[in-house]
C-alpha cells in the first residue's frame, strides 16, 4: 500500500527534468532587468512586477547573474544613528 501512495505523490509533482530550460527569462528580459537593476530606483517587488516574475524570481536571478541592489532609500530625513525623536 505504501507503494501506491508514493506513486500517487509522484505523479502529482512534475518531474524537475522537465523543467529545465523553461524558466521565461529571455535575452530581452534579462538586459531589462540588469538596466533596472543598474538604475537602482526600484525594489526587486517592482522589478517584478514590471517584468512579470516574482520578488523572489527577481532576486534569485540577480544573485545567480552576481549583481546586488541597494535598498532604495525611502526616509527622506534621516537622523544621525543614535539621535532620538523629541
Amino acid at each position: 500500500m505504501a507503494t501506491d501512495v508514493e506513486v500517487s505523490r509522484a505523479s502529482a509533482r512534475p518531474c524537475v527534468c522537465a523543467l529545465v530550460g523553461q524558466t521565461g527569462w529571455t535575452t530581452e528580459k534579462v538586459d531589462r532587468l540588469k538596466a533596472l537593476a543598474a538604475a537602482n530606483k526600484l525594489s526587486a517587488k517592482q522589478m517584478g512586477a514590471e517584468l512579470g516574475f516574482s520578488r523572489g524570481a527577481v532576486t534569485g536571478k540577480l544573485d545567480r547573474l552576481g549583481i546586488s541592489i541597494a535598498k532604495p532609500t525611502t526616509c527622506r530625513n534621516p537622523r544621525p544613528r543614535g539621535e532620538r525623536k523629541a
